[in-house]
């Protein structure tokens, strides 16, 4: 065939890359492999003087030393071998190139930005009309990079710029797409940009999604205007449509993202039947954080209720194989069973369990928040309130704020359930409060906080000012005052 242009884009960047010495074997710097890199690849790229001899090099290496190239390398050579092939070893050594790109980008763990530089390359490497194998291994890798870029940006560190997002949410596949949505939903972005990809997601047939896309996609749709603008519906549909293929575990975090769609019960009650119908059956088998996201889910449907009173049947057999931080979570979500059995059985546990401990177990925080959750609705129990109204007491020294508001919000103005600590327990959160009041307005009367010492500043300060500026004032006029009576006198002099 013909020979191909000078080799004139690989040049430069060559001579850079070959100042550098080659990396030794093992895990190396920007797309080192974990194995040995092959000097002979790498070497022959560097002396090639032509798109020819670089394809040549490339057409007769393993698909593996390609794959082992650093990505600066691998990112120069896309830019040599960017046109439609001269001949059938050029289209073998662009498949070559592309196919080893995803394995060297994963090797230098690259970050967002540069992944979504390699994807623009990647979209118009071989041409606008590519050969028939170059196409379908360009297709497959911009597969794999927008699924690196969707893993990457849905790291809640990693910071990714919206615009050059663009390019690849407008030709990328749906799922890669509505993974990098969801993330941004979840990040709480809420700009039109995010509104344009989520209007491309939901343009497409998102019943192909996986379960755990469409979760995420309800609960970014809980923190961005936007993605629920124009994905919430579509995600619910979808999930609607695919639930009978779902395992439990899918189900049991749709059921737990649903809790934090707004008006879920009322808008979406047809989809919360269908899963806990699934669920119910199989609630014994769930594991405990299943459990947990069941439980959490639908604690507040009241159509899901007999869920709710099988899953605490399944918890209090469990109680003692579950671990007390866990158990607080799933007391929390069972506590409107109120007088239920199953629950009756696990606050039981708790009295026998958990709470007879006299040290480690739960904090004073964890203990305030059980006694807010069960306040309402189990104040009756007659051994669970005299057990952890010991281990407060006991606490009571060790609440946070945070602590201290479960406590006011448990018993408000001395209500709630009686125990023998009740009083001085209330006594000694007062006096924390009071001590508290009492310390700001300290910080008051000694200046520290704004107090009267600053306001006396403020107004001697102010008053100075004022007599400063009145004084200002009047040397303006007088000196107006002059230079009027000097203009008359110049005036009848010259008449």
């Amino acid at each position: 065939g013909p020979r191909a242009p000078p080799l004139v884009p690989l040049a430069g960047r060559a001579r850079c890359v070959a100042s550098r010495p080659s990396p030794p074997p093992g895990p190396c710097g920007d797309g080192g492999s974990p194995g040995a890199m092959s000097d002979g690849l790498y070497s022959a790229i560097l002396r090639a003087t032509s798109t020819e001899e670089t394809a040549s090099a490339l057409a007769g290496a393993p698909p593996a030393e390609v794959a082992s190239l650093p990505v600066d390398t691998i990112e120069a050579v896309m830019g040599a071998l960017a046109g439609p092939p001269a001949n059938a070893k050029y289209a073998i050594a662009q498949s070559k190139l592309l196919s080893g790109l995803h394995a060297a980008l994963v090797s230098a763990k690259a970050p967002v930005a540069r992944l979504l530089e390699l994807y623009d390359r990647t979209l118009t490497f071989g041409g606008p009309e590519p050969d028939a194998n170059v196409g379908q291994t360009r297709a497959k890798t911009l597969i794999d990079v927008a699924e690196l870029v969707a893993a990457a940006v849905r790291d809640p560190t990693a910071g990714v710029s919206l615009k050059a997002l663009g390019p690849l949410c407008r030709s990328a596949h749906v799922a890669a797409v509505a993974s990098i949505v969801a993330s941004l939903g979840e990040k709480g972005a809420d700009l039109e940009a995010v509104g344009e990809y989520a209007a491309l997601v939901a343009a497409q047939d998102m019943s192909t999604l996986p379960a755990d896309t469409l979760v995420r996609l309800m609960a970014g749709a809980s923190k961005s205007s936007q993605v629920a603008r124009h994905c919430l519906g579509p995600a619910l549909a979808a999930a609607e449509a695919a639930l009978g293929s779902w395992s439990m575990d899918d189900v049991s975090k749709l059921l737990f993202g649903l809790a934090k769609v707004k008006d879920a019960a009322s808008n979406h009650g047809e989809l919360l039947r269908k899963a806990a119908a699934a669920v119910t059956p199989q609630v014994g088998s769930l594991s405990v954080p299943q459990l947990i996201k069941v439980v959490l889910g639908v604690s507040k449907v009241e159509a899901c209720r007999p869920l709710l009173e099988a899953a605490a049947t399944t918890a209090a057999d469990k109680g003692a194989d579950i671990p007390t931080a866990q158990l607080l979570l799933l007391t929390q979500g069972l506590a409107p069973l109120g007088g239920h059995p199953a629950l009756t059985k696990l606050l039981d546990y708790w009295t026998a369990g958990p709470l007879a401990k006299e040290e480690g177990g739960l904090s004073g925080d964890q203990l305030a928040k059980l006694a807010q959750v069960l306040a309402p609705t189990c104040a009756s129990h007659a051994m669970l309130w005299p057990a952890l109204g010991k281990r407060l007491a006991a606490q009571a020294k060790a609440l946070t704020p945070a602590g201290q508001a479960s406590l006011a919000a448990a018993f408000p103005d001395g209500g709630g359930p009686e125990f023998a600590e009740k009083a001085d327990l209330l006594a000694a959160f007062s006096k924390s409060k009071s001590g508290d009041s009492a310390k700001d307005r300290d910080r008051d009367r000694d200046g520290r906080g704004g107090g009267s010492g600053d306001r006396d500043r403020d107004r001697r300060d102010g008053g100075d000012k004022d007599r400063r500026d009145d004084r200002d004032r009047k040397d303006r006029d007088r000196r107006s005052r002059d230079r009027k009576d000097k203009d008359r006198s110049r005036s009848r002099r010259r008449r």
